[in-house]
This record gives structure tokens, sequence and C-alpha cells, in this order.
């Protein structure tokens, strides 16, 4: 939800604002980064529903991988992409003009009540590792 209130201020206010006789949306490489925000979004959506779909089949424990990965990604994308509309915005950007600023703000906090970034990742991707490195009886498969 933060995601799209900030994508449709992206494009809401610089299609509306003149910068050389032109949107400033159309400027530069602001409509690859609006298009690239709209990928990202669709696949944090995907992620999200991905996790779902696997605590409701496989049970929360199983799916604590899923819930890693999401946890890992969507705040540090939506800081991103935020932090993108803020430069398009330039100065109105982080005024209160625009929603643009708090939307930052509080995916930032999202991001430390999450704790570090580093052990968030490391338990998405340590299950696997353990499962290649590992066969089922705990011995290593390397030889």
């Amino acid at each position: 939800m933060t995601a799209e209130i900030r994508d449709a201020r992206r494009v809401e206010i610089p299609e509306g604002m003149q910068v050389f006789g032109k949107p400033i949306a159309r400027l530069g490489g602001n409509l690859e980064i609006i298009s690239r925000a709209r990928i990202e979004i669709n696949a944090m959506r995907l992620a999200v529903l991905q996790a779902a779909k696997a605590m409701d089949v496989l049970g929360n424990k199983e799916a604590r991988v899923y819930v890693s990965t999401v946890k890992a990604m969507v705040p540090e994308r939506v800081c991103l992409i935020i932090d993108q509309a803020i430069q398009m915005h330039g100065a109105t950007g982080i005024s209160q003009w625009t929603p643009l600023a708090d939307l930052y703000t509080d995916m930032r906090h999202l991001r430390f009540a999450n704790g570090p970034d580093e052990s968030i990742t490391w338990s998405s991707a340590a299950p696997r590792s353990r499962s290649t490195a590992f066969g089922r009886d705990g011995r290593s498969t390397r030889r």
C-alpha cells in the first residue's frame, strides 16, 4: 500500500510539473525509473503472495524462508523507490506538500524494527545452504 501511494504521487506530480516545456516524468531517465518501480512493486507483491501461500500450504515453520525473503527485500526496495521519488520531486519531495518524506521515515523505521539487514538476509539463505551442503543424515555431501 505504501508503495502504491508513493507510486501514484511520483507519477501524478511530475506529469503536472513542466520543466523546459516537458513534464518532469518525461525528462532524463525518469520514465525508466517509474517503469522499473512499477515492475519492482509487482515483484514485491508476488513475493508476499508466495510467502502467504507457503504459510497456508506448508505451515509457518517451513515457510520461514519465504517470509525472511520478503522481510529482507520489501522494506529495502520500498525505501529505494521512495528515495527515487523524492529525488524526482526535488525540494518538493521533502516538503509537507507530498507524503514522500513521511513515507520514507515510516519505511526506514520499519527497517530498524526488523533488525540488521544482514541477519535477515542470512536467515533467508541459511536453510537453503544447509540443505545443499549436508545430506539427510547431517553428513557433508562434499567429498
